[in-house]
């Protein structure tokens, strides 16, 4: 028999019991771990939280983690926000059916973000589209993600440059002692032309150096000539990692920077036995030609208001019509011209 408790602030022992839960849940990620909210917390400084546990008997089974934003409680973290942060410890019907029925049953209005596929079948509310979310299972080997001409391509480069380049890896909390190197890059990259730069922000700096104090962040720089020139900032857990930002320096674009730390995570991660790499939200070109999977995640809304819903159901309709084939005609045509 299912029960819930609901929680308005957190003590040791919810902790105790978060901590334990995510290592058995089925779908953990760092984004609903403890150590992500309590960063959001710090971050963010939200001042209302709601956490709803569902218990069996006396073991939590799933957890859902939330914060006041306007009218709505939502999933902690913004824009930085890459997974959902409900903790299940398996894709129950049941489970959900539960924790549904008993946000409805209190009127809380709830948006659940980055919700993966198979567990949003689960709900029978309102949702929408998220996010595309590649994926690389490297169990599969190299050679089996990465067309072979492309990397082969790759190898003579490092071939060419091997007395130039380098790359230092850190994980865990050393990362903290390294994190100012990523903001450097950053300032360089071609991302402050297009303002698509993160770090302008003290918010984001002050989320990024208190992920790295975790054992879940792990970072790889590349270096030429000991300069620093491209990173990748990522999280992991488990047999998984995550792919969280990436920056280079624009100046060393023609030596594919990004792709050949991609290909040092890789070959890293087989060294470790770890299986998954998660591209995060975006469907690049440089992250379909390193992955042979894809996850679709959805925003999921739990008694939203009459507006609220209109909205959501107009974007529905918007992606519907881009991925007609009709619109990607009319989408090629305006483009020649």
């Amino acid at each position: 028999m299912l029960k819930v408790s609901e929680y308005s602030k957190i003590d040791d022992e919810l902790v105790e019991k978060w901590n334990d839960l995510w290592k058995k849940a089925y779908n953990k990620t760092f984004f609903n771990s403890y150590d992500w909210f309590k960063i959001c917390l710090d971050v963010f400084s939200y001042e209302k939280i709601l956490i709803i546990g569902i218990f069996n008997g006396d073991d939590l089974v799933a957890l859902l983690p939330l914060v006041s934003f306007k009218k709505y409680f939502v999933s902690p973290g913004e824009r930085y926000l890459d997974n959902t942060t409900l903790l299940v410890r398996e894709n129950s019907k049941e489970i959900i059916l539960c924790l549904t029925d008993y946000i409805k049953n209190n009127k809380y209005q709830i948006i659940l973000n980055e919700v993966p596929l198979e567990i949003t079948e689960r709900f029978d509310v309102l949702n929408e589209f998220a996010s595309d979310n590649p994926k690389a299972d490297l169990t599969d080997g190299i050679q089996n993600i990465i067309k072979h001409k492309e990397l082969r391509y790759l190898k003579r480069i490092k071939e060419k440059n091997k007395n130039y380049i380098s790359f230092d890896i850190y994980s865990g909390p050393r990362s903290f002692d390294e994190i100012n190197r990523i903001f450097k890059i950053e300032q360089s990259s071609s991302k402050i032309k297009s303002k698509k730069d993160l770090f302008s922000d003290e918010k984001a700096r002050k989320l990024f150096r208190n992920i790295s104090k975790t054992k879940s962040s792990f970072l790889i720089i590349l270096r030429y000539n000991d300069l620093d020139i491209a990173h990748l900032f990522s999280v992991c857990d488990s047999n998984k990692v995550t792919a969280y930002h990436m920056a280079y320096n624009y100046d060393y674009a023609y030596l594919q920077p990004g792709k050949l730390i991609f290909l040092e995570l890789m070959e890293y991660m087989i060294s470790k036995n770890f299986e998954i790499l998660d591209f995060s939200r975006g469907n690049s070109v440089l992250k379909r030609h390193f992955s042979n999977g894809n996850v679709k995640k959805y925003n999921i809304y739990i008694n939203c208001n009459i507006f609220k819903g209109f909205i959501v159901y107009i974007h529905k309709f918007i992606f519907k019509v881009k991925g007609t084939l009709f619109y990607k005609k009319i989408k090629k045509l305006i483009k020649r011209k």
